[in-house]
């Protein structure tokens, strides 16, 4: 994740030495330009990165500590169906060749 920052924030012009010298106005920048190709989940990833890192380096104020304040949404997940209640499509079709395994566990044991 520091090297994707670094990539970042060299690839739009700016030359910061190390951690300690980070911004907020290279952090914004970097924030805009993964705004236009990643999705809220990985932009919350990456801030909790840079929140991380701004601990570390003795500066947890560097950026704000809501996301919300940030711009960034909510978590768009794929499927509002739980597989472990519902199970999977391909759950089902291997279903016929566990119990055949099954039946040979069972008789494993009487032998």
């Amino acid at each position: 994740m520091a090297s994707l920052f670094a990539r970042t924030i060299y690839k739009l012009g700016f030359r910061v030495a190390d951690e300690r010298a980070v911004k907020p106005k290279h952090i914004l920048a970097a924030l805009e330009e993964w705004r236009k190709t990643a999705d809220d989940g990985a932009l919350k990833n990456r801030m909790a990165f840079i929140r991380w890192m701004g601990e570390k380096t003795n500066r947890p104020n560097i950026i704000p500590r809501k996301n919300a304040e940030l711009g960034i949404g909510k978590r768009a997940y794929k499927t509002n169906v739980s597989k472990a209640l519902h199970g999977s499509a391909a759950m089902r079709s291997t279903s016929s060749s566990n119990t055949s395994h099954s039946r040979l566990v069972k008789m494993s044991g009487r032998m």
